[in-house]
């Protein structure tokens, strides 16, 4: 039986959830099954990333701004001179593209969904958007239902060619604490500290002030308290600079900016947190719960599909900091409880949220789209 030649396709070429995802599926879909190539957008970190791991990427340029008819043409253009089986495309316009690029050349197209902001809430068109993907794609994967349900509600998103494939860690590979320049001495953490971490870029929906507005009132309580937030500094560096100035919090937070193996840091960690207001999934907590870190999450969508509430890990609403500060300080005091969902959380992340297991469902997906 001969491979599918199989193109994944992302718009986005920065460090992310999703950009991390979609290097996994580049890099573990089955080789004797399918011959992958790659498609991005622009060059940028991720462009990079697959440059160093052997990968020759295709970037399709985007000349006009906005929705550009000679990158579609050049997107048909490659699936049929390369003859290309089926796409697997991530993110909203990536999806669009490929979608009537997949439609006109009459190959298959799987659309990938991986946060609520993947669709901007100012896109007044993206009603008629969803109205042309649903008749142009093959599948709708998302990767919480959480997600399944807030397009299908919002964008009238196809509820018949929709699955929902949960995002997965790589389990085989052993964490080795020092691979990193991050030390709790270099940073000035001492021992008796307790030392929690947040991971992601600085963006709105993360609501890192929210989580500093916790921490100035957890200090109240633990008098050996530490914030390290990991992620791509952006514009929002000033406002959060700013909050931890007047909250008087510069003995207490550090940021670290953006951290290529964020895995090999969290063990050295107490506690992870996730203060979102929105989360289409959140591959971090998982991380987390893999590193036997114990974890807090708001209720912001996709986290509610990982975290079973003072099982695997405490839930909270989003944007009161008063109840992330009690979840912080309770993990703080309480190490029948932490010991608890540490290992509850670990067994889980085994059995629901392996790479291998996610994969797998990719990889029947796309068979099974494929023969049809």
């Amino acid at each position: 039986m001969s491979k599918i030649k199989l193109l994944y396709l992302i718009e986005s070429s920065e460090t992310g959830g999703a950009e991390n995802i979609f290097l996994s599926l580049v890099e573990m879909t089955d080789r004797e099954r399918f011959s992958v190539s790659v498609g991005l957008f622009y060059r940028g970190w991720l462009y990079d990333e697959l440059v160093k791991r052997g990968y020759t990427p295709i970037v399709f340029v985007n000349k006009r701004g906005g929705y550009d008819l000679s990158l579609l043409l050049q997107l048909i253009k490659y699936i049929k001179k390369n003859r290309i089986d089926l796409v697997c495309s991530h993110l909203f316009s990536a999806n669009l593209y490929a979608g009537v690029a997949g439609k006109i050349s009459r190959v298959p197209v799987v659309a990938v969904f991986h946060g609520t902001v993947d669709v901007s809430s100012n896109d007044k068109k993206a009603k008629f958007k969803f109205f042309v993907l649903n008749g142009c794609v093959r599948k709708i994967v998302y990767v919480s239902k959480y997600l399944e349900e807030f397009f299908s509600l919002n964008y009238n998103a196809n509820r018949v060619k929709s699955q929902v494939i949960h995002n997965g860690i790589d389990l085989s590979s052993k964490i080795v604490i020092g691979h990193n320049d991050f030390t709790r001495e270099r940073f000035g953490i001492d021992v008796e500290d307790f030392l929690v971490i947040a991971v992601g870029d600085m963006r709105p929906a993360k609501d890192y002030p929210t989580l500093l507005k916790a921490i100035a009132l957890a200090v109240k309580e633990i008098k050996h308290l530490k914030l390290i937030i990991a992620g791509t500094e952006t514009d929002l560096i000033v406002e959060l600079e700013s909050l931890k100035k007047n909250l008087r919090l510069t003995d207490y937070v550090e940021y670290l900016g953006y951290r290529e193996n964020v895995r090999t840091i969290l063990p050295y960690c107490d506690a992870y947190v996730s203060s979102s207001v929105s989360e289409g999934f959140s591959l971090t907590i998982v991380e987390a719960m893999s590193a036997r870190i114990p974890v807090i999450a708001t209720q912001s969508g996709g986290p509610e599909e990982i975290v079973k509430h003072e099982v695997t890990g405490i839930l909270v609403e989003p944007g009161v900091p008063h109840l992330l500060a009690k979840a912080i300080v309770n993990l703080s005091k309480n190490r029948h409880l932490k010991n608890h969902l540490v290992e509850s959380a670990a067994q889980m992340v085994v059995k629901k949220f392996s790479s291998k297991l996610m994969i797998s469902q990719y990889e029947r997906l796309f068979e099974e789209v494929c023969r049809d």
